[in-house]
């Protein structure tokens, strides 16, 4: 028997910056720890090392996903950069990410490349209970879900 796709998750960041207070992985007290003891080095160096491993090991991807730590919330030119690498790498048929979809989408350039590319669907993380700081983040939601479709 042999493997003919390949689906690759990847959660590139230790960290998230955008602090779920609903996300699963707070529950963990061995994530806990992880986040908070976490070198919190620029998005493009764990990009660039995970595309390292990724070119040793010689791996491949049909569909890739993206979840963990906002991929789209960071708009350094270096972290653009390396994700564009990473992405046009392993050329995926599909590209999923998920997000909280809390910032804003029209200023974030990865997000406009992948809208540019076929295959790429997203995931929305919603939770209306005790999920918002204040208003304006619900409404930053609401537009960003109008937007998507």
């Amino acid at each position: 028997m042999s493997i003919t796709s390949y689906d690759l998750g990847l959660e590139l960041f230790p960290h998230c910056n955008l602090n779920c207070s609903f996300c699963y992985q707070r529950e963990f007290s061995k994530y806990r720890e992880t986040y908070q003891n976490a070198i919190q080095l620029p998005k493009s160096t764990y990009v660039r090392r995970c595309l390292s491993q990724i070119r040793k090991h010689q791996i491949e991807a049909d569909k890739l996903f993206f979840f963990g730590g906002e991929v789209f919330y960071d708009n350094n030119p270096s972290y653009i950069s390396a994700m564009k690498e990473l992405i046009e790498y392993l050329n995926p048929s599909q590209i999923n990410a998920t997000s909280n979809l809390i910032f804003n989408l029209d200023h974030s350039d990865l997000f406009q490349y992948l809208l540019n590319r076929s295959g790429f669907s997203l995931c929305a993380s919603y939770n209306p209970i005790h999920r918002y700081e204040n208003s304006k983040q619900l409404d930053l939601f609401i537009h960003n879900v109008k937007q998507t479709y």
